[in-house]
């Protein structure tokens, strides 16, 4: 596991961050900048904004506000789209590093990052990554961490679940919500971990929600005792 790599560190991940940054400053640079501009052409009757000198800038200014806002958008959805394909690409290298381990990772645990699979037949958990890595469920213990403590190197600075893995290099795996994209709430965040124990340590009653009967049966299988 020595090879194992921080998603966070993941140069797709940092180059999406940089571009979607940049997309989100144009746009709300383009916000700003429309209200006075619109002001000044809808209303040249209220003398705040002197319109009889600013009229001729402000449809220039409108102008660029039209920019800014379709590149925004526009280096967002490009952003985005690339950032799927790069997510796909390395969740498939997961499934297959599992396939080939003999460990089918069936189970997503849904829009995370990074990606995140699991085989509860086998009670693995299989963390997608530059190298994907997969542990044993006995492995993981599971802390919701508001991303608020800057002491720790490389904690995201957002609401986040802190995976402590026991035995194994890296000793800790963080997860958001989402692909990355936005800043997720403490309460999904915990939503999440609540989701994630609840595969970890099935309670009572776990098979009974009817997006998990599917697999009901390999894990019982999976806890009867094998034969030498």
């Amino acid at each position: 596991m020595s090879s194992w790599q921080n998603p966070w560190k993941w140069s797709e991940f940092r180059s999406m961050r940089r571009s979607m940054a940049i997309a989100s400053a144009a746009m709300i640079t383009a916000i700003v900048l429309f209200v006075p501009c619109a002001w000044i052409v809808l209303v040249p009757s209220d003398p705040t904004l002197r319109p009889d000198l600013t009229e001729s800038w402000a449809w220039v200014g409108l102008g660029v506000c039209f920019l800014l806002g379709t590149a925004g958008h526009n280096v967002a959805g490009r952003t985005k789209a690339r950032f799927d394909q790069a997510i796909y690409a390395i969740t498939q290298a997961l499934r297959e590093k599992g396939g080939l381990l003999g460990f089918p990772l069936e189970t997503d645990l849904g829009e995370v990052f990074p990606p995140v699979l699991i085989s509860r037949q086998h009670r693995m958990i299989g963390f997608a990554g530059v190298s994907p890595m997969i542990v044993r469920m006995d492995q993981i213990s599971v802390e919701v961490s508001a991303g608020d403590d800057g002491s720790i190197h490389g904690t995201p600075r957002q609401p986040h679940l802190l995976l402590r893995l026991k035995d194994c290099d890296p000793d800790r795996v963080f997860i958001i919500s989402g692909r990355g994209l936005g800043r997720a709430n403490l309460e999904q965040t915990a939503v999440l971990g609540e989701r994630l124990k609840d595969f970890l340590t099935p309670s009572i009653g776990w098979d009974e929600k009817t997006e998990k009967r599917v697999d009901v049966e390999a894990f019982v299988d999976s806890m009867r005792p094998r034969r030498a």
